[in-house]
């Protein structure tokens, strides 16, 4: 069960791990794309450290808002001792469904994560193409919140 209260999970989970990182991606009811990183806590455990808010965010003309890219399923695969979870991306579903875009995703691509067996980070990688002709804002990729629902403000580094 996930520490992080500001998201609704859909009781799925997939795993990255390593001795050094640890990303808990969960499933909200709409779809993959939101998660928990944890990194060692100094007495051979695993500490809650951020929180990541999304896969990805579209913001675009027309939009009341900016909107996550999300994923209906994942694939976790493992070569070599490297970690792959890969999503499907597309502009989440809004209900009633978006009159802007007549209820169609304007982009959809490809979100792959990435952890070697050594590795101290997390490899992230964002791919997507338009599927008409609309006007972008922004596009940003993943968003970490460090100390969200853990240590809050008291942090004692930064990068």
């Amino acid at each position: 069960m996930p520490g992080y209260r500001d998201a609704v999970y859909g009781n799925e989970t997939v795993v990255l791990e390593n001795r050094h990182v640890r990303l808990e991606v969960h499933k909200r009811r709409t779809g993959w794309g939101w998660g928990e990183l944890y990194v060692p806590d100094g007495q051979g455990g695993m500490r809650f450290f951020a929180v990541l808010e999304h896969l990805g965010e579209l913001d675009a003309e027309g939009l009341p808002h900016p909107l996550r890219l999300e994923a209906s399923e994942h694939t976790l695969t493992e070569e070599d001792g490297v970690q792959e979870l890969r999503f499907a991306v597309k502009v989440q579903e809004v209900e009633p469904p978006d009159r802007c875009y007549g209820g169609e995703s304007p982009l959809e691509g490809t979100v792959v994560l990435t952890l070697g067996p050594d590795d101290g980070v997390i490899g992230y990688r964002l791919e997507v193409e338009a599927k008409f002709l609309f006007y972008l804002k922004r596009l940003r990729g993943a968003w970490l919140r460090v100390g969200a629902d853990s240590f809050g403000t008291a942090k004692d580094d930064a990068i």
